[in-house]
């Protein structure tokens, strides 16, 4: 179920995102598809848009030889499969120490070799799942179906988690070690204890953290920012201090900011960083896209302004320089995926109902204080951000 709500979630919001954004354009005429423009046409402006994203490197160093042998590969899925299954972010040192404890277990047997070679499987079929098949079945309403038989995850977490605690008990090394994560993401890392509503965790603010420098060096255009321990641990303090702090409507804004990027995330890590979403969108879509990411690139980065007033500055140009045919297929595209959100919408209704009828009312009796989004939180953590330097 929670895994049904974050793709439609996510999958649905960058549409809504961009249909809202779309509508303030003008309307096709013949003023408005004039070659001519008052925008002066940025320095090294191009139409079409290529985001920049991570390198998907595949390390295939040998750890423990033999036939199979041991991968760096292998352990890299092992850790993207936990990490997947109890929305847990390892650190650099716990990456190191887990890839030792593996390299121990992969001696034993022939039993141990074929669980972390299972999990490394499991782990490969979600980072080259098809998100294009995932897209067009949410758009014929089969996807909450098709999730529900299992096509990505064959087993439930908690029976996963199950597993791992009996072995845990038992006192498997690897087990216990990685019980102790899961017990600290497991934990709210801020909450109302008054109302119990609207909590953050730990990976929110991990993964918000990644989202956020993935669009600082998608705007830039090149690797500019790292999302470091250090600065993952500063943006949970920070984000566990502003909650603690705000009032119940803010909690809630905070709350599904956070949850925004770490939905945003948590899709673009799969398919190795390729988000083959975003191929499909037309070059006003890419446009708006990095405009939006601007806008907080340029309060979370201060010294990437330049960089951010130049991807608006392609936006405004771009708008103005647009056909009228450019404009007529915007005007039917998002005509369209409204139609398809609004299915999207009534699906998961009919989920919420099912399922989740206090949820709904919540939904629906916040609905006037989450159109406010961020727009109520007034500071931004701009100084934990280390800004490599230009070249």
């Amino acid at each position: 179920m929670k895994l049904t709500l974050f793709l439609i979630v996510i999958l649905s919001s960058q549409f809504v995102t961009f249909g809202q954004k779309s509508r303030t354009k003008p309307k096709p005429n013949t003023q408005t598809s004039t070659k001519t423009t008052s925008i002066p046409k940025p320095a090294n402006y191009t139409r079409d848009t290529v985001f920049y994203s991570p390198e998907f490197v595949e390390d295939n160093t040998i750890l423990v030889a033999g036939n199979p042998a041991l991968t760096q590969k292998i352990v890299n899925q092992n850790i993207y499969f936990y990490e997947l299954y109890f929305e847990m972010d390892f650190s650099s040192r716990q990456k190191e120490q887990f890839t030792e404890l593996l390299k121990a277990k992969w001696k034993k047997n022939s039993a141990e070799q074929n669980d972390i070679l299972n999990k490394s499987r499991i782990a490969e079929n979600w980072l080259a799942l098809d998100y294009d098949k995932v897209w067009s079945e949410i758009l014929s309403s089969k996807t909450l179906e098709t999730m529900e038989n299992g096509m990505f995850m064959p087993d439930e977490p908690k029976s996963v988690l199950g597993k791992l605690k009996k072995e845990a008990n038992k006192g498997d090394s690897v087990s216990v070690f990685l019980m102790q994560i899961y017990e600290k993401y497991d934990r709210f890392l801020a909450e109302n204890r008054n109302t119990g509503a609207f909590p953050i965790r730990r990976i929110y603010t991990d993964y918000f953290t990644e989202s956020m420098v993935f669009e600082a060096n998608a705007v830039a255009g090149r690797k500019v920012v790292e999302a470091t321990d250090e600065v993952k641990q500063q943006m949970a303090d920070y984000w566990k201090a502003e909650f603690e702090k705000a009032n119940q409507t803010n909690q809630f804004n905070i709350h599904y900011y956070l949850m925004g990027k770490y939905s945003f995330w948590k899709v673009l890590r799969h398919n190795k960083y390729k988000f083959p979403i975003l191929k499909h969108f037309t070059n006003y879509q890419k446009k708006t896209s990095l405009r939006d990411w601007s806008n907080e690139v340029g309060q979370y980065f201060p010294t990437l302004q330049p960089d951010a007033e130049k991807r608006i500055a392609e936006y405004k140009y771009f708008v103005t320089t647009m056909t009228e045919n450019e404009m007529q297929l915007e005007f039917y595209r998002i005509q369209a995926e409204g139609q398809n959100i609004q299915r999207m919408g009534e699906a998961m209704r009919e989920q919420v109902n099912r399922n989740h009828a206090n949820m709904q009312r919540e939904m629906m009796k916040n609905d006037a204080v989450l159109s406010n989004g961020i727009e109520n939180i007034k500071t931004f953590p701009t100084h934990y951000w280390k800004v490599i330097e230009r070249p």
